[in-house]
């Protein structure tokens, strides 16, 4: 068997680090190491991660002289472990006993009936809050094939942490590790340029706890829509699309999704020419509507975009983003009474909906303005995710 260790990148986490470490100590897989790197914290987080390492003693403490971000710990802890896989984990969230010897199970059985490089793996996991407490349903992914990983990771990011990702060490090396230069999805810009590497395994369980609270940097949006536009803008929009098309999925699809990116990237004409095609050859896929209201959206055409949204609520009736999109246009002239059903209905299946939540309540306050409107420039997740505005 191959070694296995982690590492913890930790700043100021004094009320959870326990907690995690503990989860990491109990293994069903024993970690013969647990590298915690300390960004240079001002509680008592060393203290607490010392006192750990007199009871358990594969946790080695590292400590940062300055503040330098999760990259720069990350990369510090992959230096210095000495295993063939290494596990990532924020130092706020909790493992399931059983997460190492799945993940790796789960490795190994991909390598015995496939001969594709499989460099990392994933499960599924769930939301918790800063007292333990759920707050979402069960987040998961499925399994793709290897040649679809690097597609799939463009249009969306479906490792939304980086806890609980168990990966080849050697391979994080050879790709340049985490990039110093960014301080907010820097995970997601390692997993793109792993995805060009290797497949990704998932186990369809949940055996992460990922925490949510007022300290996450990874809990304020715009942060992550910055970050996440940097990073897509890093590469060439034909790689993007040559990735975007090598997924097992129907063409409208794919280029729907395309479409999506090349909106983010503020490429709107030549997005414009893609979804025009898609919803003249393929009049029944909802999201073509949606992408094409987007468009007019975007150039200020009202009343064109309200009707691309309402035909995706036909071809879709709980197609969220265009509920909360239509619902805001409604509210923006004046009909406040359709314009509320369509933002509640929106809120109701997709709970922690931030734009519609927004709109809504503005809406109420008879202060829903061309300001303060939100709308929807993507589909949404099957389940969102917190963040912080």
């Amino acid at each position: 068997m191959p070694s296995v260790g982690a590492v913890v990148p930790t700043y100021n986490s004094a009320p959870y680090i326990e907690k995690t470490l503990l989860s990491l100590c109990k293994q069903s897989l024993p970690l013969s190491e647990i590298i915690v790197v300390d960004d240079a914290s001002t509680d008592n987080t060393v203290d607490i991660v010392l006192s750990l390492s007199e009871r358990y003693k594969s946790i080695k403490l590292i400590c940062l002289s300055a503040n330098s971000g999760p990259s720069i710990a990350r990369n510090c802890g992959l230096d210095i472990i000495n295993t063939d896989l290494v596990l990532f984990m924020d130092a706020d969230d909790i493992t399931d006993s059983r997460l190492v010897e799945k993940e790796y199970q789960r490795l190994q059985e991909l390598k015995s009936v496939s001969s594709d490089n499989w460099v990392l793996c994933h499960s599924a996991y769930s939301i918790i809050d800063s007292s333990g407490k759920l707050i979402t349903p069960i987040i998961r992914w499925k399994q793709i094939y290897p040649e679809e990983t690097l597609g799939y990771q463009f249009v969306r990011n479906h490792i939304l942490t980086s806890s609980g990702v168990l990966v080849r060490k050697t391979v994080v090396l050879n790709v340049g590790g985490f990039d110093p230069l960014l301080k907010f999805s820097e995970d997601c810009d390692l997993w793109l340029r792993l995805a060009s590497y290797g497949g990704f395994a998932y186990v369809d369980e949940p055996l992460v706890q990922v925490r949510r609270h007022r300290n996450n940097t990874s809990g304020r949006l715009n942060n992550m829509l910055y970050a996440e536009k940097t990073i897509l803008s890093k590469y060439p929009l034909d790689i993007i699309e040559g990735a975007i098309y090598k997924r097992h999925l129907p063409w409208w699809v794919n280029a729907s999704d395309f479409v999506s990116i090349l909106y983010r990237l503020d490429y709107w004409d030549r997005g414009y020419a893609i979804i025009q095609e898609v919803v003249n050859k393929k009049s029944d896929y909802a999201n073509g509507f949606f992408f094409l209201g987007l468009y007019y959206l975007h150039v200020g055409v009202w009343k064109e975009a309200a009707n691309c949204f309402i035909k995706a609520i036909e071809l879709e009736p709980n197609n969220g983003a265009a509920l909360n999109n239509l619902g805001a246009l409604l509210a923006l002239d004046g009909k406040a009474d359709e314009a509320i059903s369509l933002l509640t209905k929106a809120i109701e299946l997709f709970p922690g909906y931030l734009d519609a939540g927004n709109n809504l309540e503005n809406l109420k306050q008879g202060q829903l303005n061309f300001e303060n409107v939100r709308f929807t420039w993507r589909e949404l997740r099957p389940v969102l995710t917190r963040y912080q505005e």
